[in-house]
Order: structure tokens, then sequence, then C-alpha cells
């Protein structure tokens, strides 16, 4: 089946590839009023003019926005603009108020959101193999990647990523197609094992029930949906144009087109479990039960009904990879495993 890009970001279209349960639905109507609103204030006359472009990742990227979500924003300014400056702070703070102004909530203090950045730091070579680049630009340049929505100066944000992935093209993809993108699909795995690591080691019992939670359901959906175009790349004549063109669906629409593209209707296994996570997570009781620090248990029943939910979009998503044995380059798949 011919599965076509598309030509619009999430935030100004409907959900393609998904009959959507209840809670997907309902948080894609959700995310879309408030990127239409953050949108909405952010222009040049509000703005600091150091901001270049500013862009949403998480859940309102991901349009999954429940009422309960914190807004994932990263700050852009100009190249000649210090991260660390106080002109740079001030350029981030502008950004910040905005959100508070609509209700949401500001990115935590600590972490890849609360930093500026500059493109020249996002697209820069001299990085490419650098194990201990800072992990924060690291952070801010991959969430372009997998889950992100501009929402001020788009073109800006386009031209960006585009070189954001141009940075990842070795000359050898550049100029032949069977070339496969070790680079960027090493990334991405180091990208998903380090949260895995980051995960395991977490000590509080109701932080380590969230955090894994969420680990094993819209993070590895991140990672799927950029690993499933990257085995749909690997056949494909044009990798670079072919991806960039395709960068705008959300993760799981990323995983329901590549299912799409076989006709696999086990898809539907996924929709239906992702949907059942996204309405735990806005359950406040559920909630409260998985973060509750005084149950010292780590796997208690809240936690063990959504591991259970994951398991089967794991073992969908391992069965849909599994059958592209065939279709998928065989150099992805040693590139992928070893």
């Amino acid at each position: 089946m011919d599965v076509p890009a598309p030509s619009k970001f999430p935030a100004h279209r409907t959900m393609q590839f998904i009959s959507a349960p209840s809670s997907i639905d309902a948080a894609w109507d959700r995310s879309q009023h408030t990127l239409d609103e953050l949108s909405r204030r952010m222009n040049s006359e509000r703005l600091h003019p150091a901001i270049t472009t500013v862009y949403v990742a998480g859940s309102i990227g991901r349009m999954e926005q429940l009422s309960n979500s914190d807004a994932d924003v990263v700050v852009i300014v100009a190249d000649d603009v210090d991260p660390g400056s106080p002109v740079a702070i001030a350029a981030r703070d502008a950004v910040w108020q905005e959100l508070v102004e609509i209700g949401l909530p500001r990115p935590k203090a600590t972490g890849v959101f609360a930093r500026v950045d500059t493109a020249a730091r996002l697209r820069d070579p001299s990085t490419r193999g650098v194990i201990d680049e800072d992990m924060g630009a690291f952070g801010r340049r991959f969430q372009m990647l997998l889950d992100s929505q501009p929402i001020y100066a788009t073109n800006t944000f386009l031209d960006l990523r585009s070189a954001v992935i141009d940075r990842y093209v070795s000359d050898r993809v550049a100029t032949n197609s069977s070339e496969q993108w070790t680079y960027l699909l090493n990334d991405l795995i180091r990208y998903w094992r380090s949260l895995c690591v980051r995960t395991q080691w977490i000590e509080s019992p109701g932080e380590w029930r969230l955090i894994n939670t969420k680990l094993r359901h819209s993070r590895l959906m991140n990672y799927a949906g950029l690993l499933l175009l990257l085995g749909e790349c690997s056949y494909q004549s044009d990798t670079v144009g072919w991806l960039k063109q395709r960068m705008r669906w959300t993760p799981l629409e990323r995983v329901a087109a590549a299912f799409a593209t076989y006709d696999d209707p086990s898809i539907d296994h996924i929709t239906t479990a992702y949907d059942r996570f996204l309405a735990a997570m806005d359950n406040e009781t559920t909630r409260v039960a998985l973060i509750d620090s005084s149950n010292e248990k780590l796997e208690t029943s809240e936690y063990l009904m959504l591991k259970q939910n994951s398991d089967a979009i794991l073992r969908n998503l391992l069965g849909f990879v599994m059958r592209r044995t065939g279709d998928w380059s065989e150099r992805f798949f040693e590139c992928l495993i070893f």
C-alpha cells in the first residue's frame, strides 16, 4: 500500500492511519487547541527579539496532551547569543510567561527544556562522534526528530530540522541509496538505551513506577516511530528526501503508517493498548497510586496492569519488525542488531 507523506503538521490536520479510540482522539483535540493558542501567542511583538524559533515536544508535540501534561518547550535564540546569558534567560522567560498565562506548567527547572539553545549548536558537525557531548544539546536536537512541532517561526524550524537531519548524513548515505542511516540509528539506540538505564536505577518506588510506565509506552513509541521510518528508508531510492518528507507524522502515526504499508491489522492491538495507557495517565486515582511513595513495593497492581498493557505493544511491534525480513534491507538489520 502506498502511504503518502503528510503536508501539514498534526496541529493543523486530522489524525492519519488510525481509527482513534476515545482517549487518543480526545488528547489529539486537546493538543490542537493548545497548539493553536500557543501559536497565536508566539509572535514577534510579544517575544524577545533574540528568539529565532520555538518548538514543543513531549505530550503536546505528540498530540497526547492530558489534563496533567506540562509543556516541553524548546527556545532557540540567535547564534551570537550565549545560551546561558541573561539575554537567553530573558528570551526563555518570555516564552514561559505565555505558558503560564494559558494555564500550562512551566518546564522543570532542570533538564533538557530548561535551557535555551542555538541553531549553530544543534547542527554543529564538530560534535559528531563525540561521546561526552553536552547531553542537553543532544536531547534538544533529538527531540526535533522524535515528537516536535513549531509554535513560532515554522520555516526556521523546518530549516533547522532539515540541517539536523543533514548532520546525520554521511557521504555514503547521500550518494548511495543502499547505505543505511547508521549514525542516526546508533544515536537513536543511544537515546533509547540511555532512557532505559536511567529508569532502571531510579531509587524512589513511586517515581520508578511512573517513569517506567512512560518509558514502556510514550518513550517506546518515540523510539519505535523513528526506528520504523528508518527501516522503511532502507529500500527507498532517495533516503534523505523520503525521511524529511515524513517527519511531520507523530510517533504513533509513524508506527501506524508502517503497518498500513503492509496492510498489517495488528496496529489495532497497539492503538487499543496505547489508548488504555493515555486513559490511565489521565485518571487522577491511577496516577496517584502509581507515584505513591509510601508504597515501597515496586510492582503494584496499578503498575502491573500497565506493564501488561505495554507488553502487548512490545509483542506487536516486535512481531511487525521480524516480519520485515525480506522487505527491509538486510544491512539495516545488521546495523540494528550488531
